[in-house]
């Protein structure tokens, strides 16, 4: 199941079968290229194992809509987000944590970062023991989110490193 990026990055990003720790060295892998992103999240999530969504502002939305226009199955993505609208068909949301049907094996922290702490027990009770927390949040340190998902794997992201100001998975 090897499969090599189109793009620029030449590296070999398809796996065979991975544990935990080889799920976060794959983030990092694809971080260089946006095709490889959308390569390695379609093995990430599915509807069985939704990616879900805290926060779905004007970010988290350009990725979800990247992601799917690439092709990955709606009903493979929660958003939880009193405030998303007009969400693509497939898209479950729901206005608060406690109404979804967790605990999540992938989660991306996509809401403001002053909405962080007060959100952060609910959150961290809805990622499963050895779960994926991708983070969004500008400025909030790796030590703040170790401490709020203790045990979990922390992945740190934005638009700049992941994308390459390219706007999102999809683009360019």
């Amino acid at each position: 199941n090897s499969q090599s990026c189109p793009r620029r990055c030449g590296s070999d990003h398809g796996i065979a079968s991975r544990n935990d720790s080889a799920r976060v060295d794959t983030i990092f892998e694809i971080a260089k290229c946006d095709v490889c992103v959308n390569n390695r999240m379609m093995t990430l999530i599915s509807p069985a194992s939704p990616l879900v969504l805290f926060g779905c502002g004007n970010m988290g939305r350009a990725m979800l809509d990247g992601w799917l226009a690439s092709g990955i199955d709606p009903q493979s993505f929660v958003v939880i987000d009193p405030h998303a609208r007009d969400l693509p068909a497939g898209v479950a949301r729901h206005d608060h944590v406690q109404s979804a049907q967790g605990p999540f094996t992938t989660i991306m922290l996509g809401i403001k970062p002053q909405l962080f702490e007060n959100l952060k027990a609910d959150i961290a009770n809805a990622v499963a023991s050895k779960g994926l927390v991708l983070s969004l949040l500008a400025g909030t340190r790796s030590g703040t989110l170790a401490s709020a998902f203790p045990g979990r794997d922390i992945v740190r992201v934005d638009d700049r490193s992941v994308f390459g100001n390219r706007g999102g998975p999809g683009a360019g």
